[in-house]
């Protein structure tokens, strides 16, 4: 009586894969890939594939956007990454820099308003302060308040009048 030999258990541990063709279509390859990253690569898995392993492994920019665990045909899948595509996420990088562009114009739209707005508030307080100095220039003895008064609160708010 002979027995049948156990499948040799392939274990692949952090090793990077570019651009690279998976076919594991109706396969059962009793294979593990621990760690590894997975770049621009292409895999196949069917109903048909069994004793596959993925676990913390890095998919950047591949053709999965997941693994679906499945223990009765051995399919394992834990912990891994899906990065998004690189054009989708330099879309959304633009996207996000337009709109960071976008505000902080608005922003120095509306400091510009606010500083105007600041300057109306000073002029008018200095036009309160020409009224103001006005009145009590009257109760100063000694002096022609009203000429007196006129010249200096003229000459401080840069009115000719």
């Amino acid at each position: 009586m002979t027995k049948d030999p156990l499948p040799e258990e392939r274990v692949i541990w952090r090793k990077r894969f570019r651009a690279e063709y998976f076919d594991f279509r109706g396969k059962s390859l009793f294979t593990r890939f621990d760690g590894c990253e997975f770049v621009e690569c292409t895999l196949l898995i069917d109903r048909d594939t069994e004793q596959l392993a993925f676990t913390e492994c890095v998919f950047k920019d591949c053709n999965i956007e997941k693994l679906e665990q499945d223990e009765q045909r051995g399919l394992y899948a834990r912990n891994n990454f899906f990065d998004r595509p690189l054009a989708e996420r330099r879309a959304d990088f633009e996207k996000r820099l337009a709109q960071a562009l976008a505000t902080r114009k608005a922003m120095e739209k509306s400091d510009r308003s606010t500083q105007i707005r600041s300057h109306q508030m000073w002029l008018t307080s200095k036009c309160w302060l020409r009224s103001y100095w006005r009145s009590l220039a009257g109760f100063l003895p000694g002096h022609n308040a009203r000429a007196s008064s006129t010249r200096s609160v003229n000459s401080l708010c840069g009115s000719k009048r």
